[in-house]
């Protein structure tokens, strides 16, 4: 506000907040700055030696950091700065400039500026034009204190030149020169064909439900603006689109999404024009579409998600835990409100894991990721998850109860600690955490609102109330489900233990106990308290000096039989790659096995993740080099299926089916092509899981 009313300026900006600065951009919008950029570009050409309306001017500089701001702002609250210089380095911090363009946009924003005041200091009027004269080219160099007009003239160009290219890259469109048209998606595509032309067309590229692909055609023919109902020719689009479904593993679900994402829109004729002026983007989508329901639905039921598809070609492929953890925190300081109710912090929560989990499935099916690089990024998205979790839940069980005290009057802590696939840091699409929750001394709570608790009981209330945060349902999702069944005495046990009760325990446990602590990690909480564990439970108890050997190799293979025959559900038509014969969990038990037996002398082999244990094992000589070569590449192999596998549908798929249509599109997700795609996908299973179970056989039976 300049003058008046400061409160019904107040309303006035509020009330405009959500329609300037919105969490989504949809095409529509961004083609409509691209138009405006290209007015811009084009009267730029006319006012050369303008120096704010010329290339490389003043507005060059206001739009870039202008669609920044518009493209982010709603996401970001930081952005919404309306001084040029402050957005500049707002920008900056919130990692959408770079340091060199950040300092070099600056400079030229000052210099320009600096001109446009001597110019009209001179010439007591507005304007912007470079005089035409040397010699008062001369005087207004001098006047801003370069020795030469040449000098000034070579920093005003070095300037505006810059500020060109940077704004020329906004927005950017390939200038590529397209490839011609496939025959027969063109025949598919053209809506004037004849319906036997076109199914077999379909037919013949893949389309294994030619009719309803061509349905599905048909209702996104409906729309004016879509290429697969202009007439007077085939559109290239549309082609391209189902040139780009055809090549997907799945081509009819593909398509099918493709009809789903059109129909939702309210604008889809500007997300025909998107995908066409940006191929990568187009094969992208498709290719998602095509590989998993899942992560389709994900981005179908969460518009807002489709900055993720439009910025992929320039979104980081691997964070890891810090910069997760990093762009959490920003996030909630621009998104919650000063005093955020729990429901609000638990949404961001939530909208945070689509638009990541989204990432990195989108680098997974663009094969832009390792299998065990899927994994870290899951795992410590995960963490930071559940450590954020944990925050907000502290904050409300400590209001009511107190801070917990031991019996020295030392602030009592806990660790949560990941185990099974979240420990080893190879969380899988869809993966329950298996947590484990150790409290540090027994005691009671001081200052609380509600009086005294035990120190059981507020540890009790506040690992209950982290597993519901995890696992409410709330329109974004949920966060995760958890498994808290290998704790100790297992579903009859307490939910959280003190370190003395967890090391009383571990006096005598079961072998499959000690199993599952070789992949015991912090995952939140306090990591001097996890290092007590380690030091007083772990490393002396489960890596305990190990009599018999072949006693330990006995257990271990009793209880893997067991899985075997009662929960891997193979048959004829189906195959477990995790369960079944020569599967993962064969895999991990030979590992867990070797690492039991030669754990307390070689301490380097007590890793959690099975890839990196089955290097310490070959490292430290407790594992032959084929055999670890065997073992690694078997595990490579089926775990890069259970992920094809799980990525399908929002619900988990287990089994690899052994005929069928089903067996043809996961060998395409696997990367099989042709016609035998299939049978070698079968082939080279059997292979790897008979070599597997051979292996593991030389190891636990000698």
């Amino acid at each position: 506000p300049i003058a008046g009313d400061d409160g019904l300026a107040g309303r006035l900006l509020a009330a405009l907040e959500p329609f300037v600065w919105r969490r989504s951009v949809d095409a529509s919008t961004i083609e409509e700055m691209r138009a405006l950029k290209a007015r811009i570009t084009s009267r730029a050409q006319a006012r050369g030696d303008d120096v704010k309306l010329g290339p490389g001017g003043i507005r060059e500089i206001e739009f870039f950091i202008q669609t920044l701001q518009l493209l982010h702002g709603g996401r970001d609250r930081r952005l919404r700065e309306r001084s040029t210089l402050g957005a500049l380095a707002n920008a900056l911090v919130a990692g959408l400039l770079s340091a060199r363009d950040h300092d070099a946009l600056c400079e030229a924003w000052l210099l320009l500026r600096r001109v446009e005041h001597r110019l009209q200091m001179v010439h007591e009027r507005r304007t912007h034009a470079l005089p035409s004269s040397p010699e008062a080219l001369r005087s207004l160099a001098l006047g801003l204190g370069f020795a030469t007009a040449e000098t000034f003239a070579a920093a005003l160009g070095r300037h505006r030149s810059f500020v060109g290219e940077l704004f020329s890259d906004l927005l950017h469109t390939s200038g590529v020169e397209p490839a011609p048209l496939d025959a027969e998606l063109s025949a598919a595509a053209d809506p004037d064909g004849a319906d036997e032309t076109r199914l077999r067309a379909l037919a013949t590229r893949g389309f294994v439900d030619a009719p309803a692909a061509l349905a599905c055609l048909r209702r996104m023919g409906q729309h004016p603006e879509s290429p697969f109902a202009r007439r007077g020719g085939v559109p290239r689009g549309g082609v391209e689109l189902l040139a780009g479904c055809a090549g997907s593993p799945d081509p009819n679900l593909a398509l099918l999404h493709l009809g789903e994402l059109f129909s939702s829109l309210r604008a889809p004729g500007a997300w025909y024009d998107l995908l066409a002026r940006r191929p990568a983007t187009a094969q992208l989508l498709t290719t998602l579409f095509g590989t998993s329901d899942y992560l389709s639905r994900l981005f179908l039921r969460h518009p807002e998600l489709a900055d993720s598809l439009v910025r992929a070609e320039a979104a980081v492929t691997l964070k890891g835990h810090a910069w997760l953890a990093e762009e959490l925190s920003v996030r909630l300081m621009a998104e919650a409100a000063p005093e955020p109710q729990a429901e609000q912090i638990l949404a961001i929560l939530r909208r945070f894991k689509n638009e990541e989990v989204l990432r990195i499935g989108l680098h997974d099916v663009a094969g832009n990721l390792e299998v065990e690089q899927v994994h870290e990024e899951l795992s410590a998205l995960a963490d930071v998850l559940v450590g954020a979790c944990l925050d907000l839940c502290r904050k409300e069980v400590l209001t009511r109860w107190g801070e917990p005290c031991g019996p020295d009057g030392a602030p009592a802590s806990l660790a949560v600690i990941g185990l099974g696939s979240l420990g080893g840091r190879e969380l899988g699409y869809h993966s329950d955490l298996d947590l484990l929750f150790v409290y540090s001394a027994p005691g009671d709570t001081r200052g609380g609102e509600k009086g005294r608790a035990s120190n059981a009981e507020y540890f009790a209330r506040l690992a209950q109330k982290l597993l519901s945060s995890l696992s409410m349902q709330l329109r974004e999702g949920l966060l995760y489900r958890t498994d808290v069944r290998l704790r100790p005495s297992g579903n009859a046990g307490m939910l959280v233990v003190s370190l003395e009760s967890f090391a009383a325990h571990h006096q005598k446990a079961e072998v499959w106990e000690r199993q599952a602590l070789t992949r015991a990690r912090l995952v939140a909480g306090d990591a001097a308290l996890f290092g007590r564990v380690r030091e007083e439970v772990i490393a002396p108890l489960v890596f305990r000096p190990e009599a018999d050997p072949r006693g330990l190799a006995r257990e271990i293979l009793r209880v893997r039989e067991r899985m075997e025959h009662e929960l891997a559900g193979e048959g004829p038509l189906r195959l477990s790659p995790k369960l079944g014969r020569g599967g993962l969990v064969d895999i991990e038990f030979a590992v867990q096995y070797l690492q039991l037996a030669h754990g307390r002398a070689r301490p380097g082999v007590r890793e959690t993740n099975t890839l990196k244990a089955i290097r310490a094992l070959a490292s430290e000589g407790a594992l032959a080099p084929a055999d670890a070569s065997a073992l690694e590449r078997g595990w490579r192999f089926l775990r890069r299926l259970e992920d094809r596998l799980r990525i399908v549908h929002v619900f988990p798929l287990t089994h690899l089916p052994t005929r069928g249509p089903g067996l043809t599109t996961l060998a395409r997700r696997m990367g099989y092509s042709g016609t035998e795609g299939g049978a070698k996908l079968l082939a080279d299973y059997e292979a790897i899981t008979a070599e597997v179970r051979a292996r593991r056989d030389g190891l636990m039976r000698t």
